[in-house]
C-alpha cells in the first residue's frame, strides 16, 4: 500500500481522500481484513485545511455522540524512580488545548491519558500528531473515560492492530488518527461501514475529492 506527498511542480494540490476495506493505516504495509469497517485517508498539504476535515469527520456524526476524547498511550518503564513517575503523572494530568476532564490511568510500565472535548477550535494539532501513540476517540451512549481505559487495557500501540482492538472493544465506536509529515498531513478515520459513508458524503459536500485507485497518486511517502 502506498500514498502520495500530493505536491506537484511546486503547487499546492487539493486536499483528497481515500476509503478502503478494513483497518489500513498509513504506515503498515498490508491493510487488516475486516468486513465491518473501513478507513478513509484525507491527505492535505496545508495543515490548516487538514484539521479543518478533522473536525468536519468528527461532526458528520455529531448527533449520535455524547462524546470525543482524545486517547493517549503514554510509556511508563518500570526503572521510573517513584519521583519521576509522579512528576509525569502530574503533567499528563495538565488538559491538552481544547480539552477538558484529563483523567490518567497508570497500569504497569504504561499510561492511559484519556481527555474530552470541549473547543476543537484551539486544539493544537502537536498534541495529536504522534500517532502510534495518540488518537481521536469518537464514543456513543453513555461511555466515557473510565470505558476508554477498560477498552484500551494492555495496548502499547495504536497501529492497525492496536485500532483494531480498540474498537473491538469498544463495539460502535470510530477511532481517528492525525499523521503530521513535512509535505503533508493525513487524517485517519477507522469506523463502520455505515459512519464511514456519512464521513464520505460530507468529505465530498466539502468538496474533497475522492481517489478511487492508489495507483493514481503522484509520489510514495516514506513510512514512519
Amino acid at each position: 500500500m502506498s500514498f502520495s506527498t500530493y505536491r506537484k511542480g511546486g503547487n499546492t494540490e487539493e486536499p483528497v481522500f481515500i476509503v478502503q476495506s478494513g483497518v489500513c493505516m498509513w504506515e503498515d504495509p498490508e491493510p487488516i481484513v475486516d468486513w465491518k469497517r473501513k478507513t478513509i485517508s484525507v491527505v492535505a498539504s496545508e495543515r490548516s485545511v487538514a484539521m479543518g476535515l478533522l473536525w468536519a469527520m468528527v461532526n458528520a456524526r455529531s448527533k449520535e455522540l455524547t462524546g470525543v476524547w482524545r486517547l493517549f498511550l503514554a510509556p511508563m518503564p518500570a526503572s521510573t524512580m517513584e519521583s519521576q513517575r509522579r512528576r509525569l503523572v502530574a503533567k499528563l494530568r495538565v488538559d491538552p488545548p481544547g480539552f477538558v476532564d484529563t483523567t490518567v490511568f497508570v497500569e504497569g510500565d504504561r499510561a492511559c491519558v484519556v481527555s474530552q472535548l470541549r473547543e476543537e477550535s484551539v486544539v493544537d494539532p502537536e498534541f495529536l500528531t504522534q500517532y502510534r501513540h495518540c488518537a481521536i476517540v469518537e464514543v456513543e451512549n453513555s461511555r466515557c473515560a473510565e470505558t476508554i481505559r477498560t477498552a484500551c487495557r494492555g495496548l502499547r500501540h495504536l497501529d492497525g492492530s492496536g485500532i483494531k482492538e480498540l474498537l473491538d472493544n469498544l463495539e460502535a465506536s470510530v477511532v481517528l488518527r492525525v499523521l503530521g509529515f513535512k509535505s503533508c498531513t493525513v487524517i485517519q478515520f477507522v469506523g463502520s461501514i455505515e459512519a464511514s459513508e456519512l464521513v464520505a458524503r460530507s468529505l465530498t459536500s466539502r468538496g474533497v475529492r475522492q481517489l478511487h485507485d492508489l495507483g493514481s497518486l503522484a509520489q510514495t511517502i516514506l513510512r514512519t
